[in-house]
């Protein structure tokens, strides 16, 4: 903590030290437009779905629309049911960074069930 008060950390570091890689956590960029903006609710939208809310920064990017950009960081390795709660909430998800593909992962179980069910034969 040192390091990062007196300023000897690079921008990198000083990026990681804020948010540290987890392979449990997922990072997700939602637009909002600025007269909508309220973390309370973002919070609730996550808390809905029974996710840990790690972080909440308010970017300086916007969509071509004017719209702010939102980062979250989520204690969830699957954002879909946090997506679609966001979108009820009245927000976009633009962007997810997930340890992995649910979409993916769910076809891969698929598969795995299809073999063990064939050498069970």
């Amino acid at each position: 903590m040192a390091k990062f008060l007196s300023g000897d950390l690079t921008a990198a570091e000083k990026l990681e030290t804020i948010f540290p890689e987890s392979a449990d956590t997922s990072r997700l960029l939602v637009a909002v437009h600025p007269a909508d903006y309220s973390a309370s609710a973002i919070a609730k939208a996550v808390e809905d779905c029974d996710v840990q809310l790690l972080g909440l920064t308010v970017t300086a990017m916007r969509t071509r629309g004017g719209r702010h950009v939102v980062l979250l960081r989520v204690a969830a390795a699957d954002t879909r049911s946090l997506e679609r709660s966001l979108e009820r909430y009245g927000y976009e998800t633009l962007s997810t960074d997930a340890p992995g593909d649910p979409r993916l992962r769910d076809r891969d179980m698929a598969r795995a069930n299809e073999l063990l069910h064939i050498l069970e034969l």
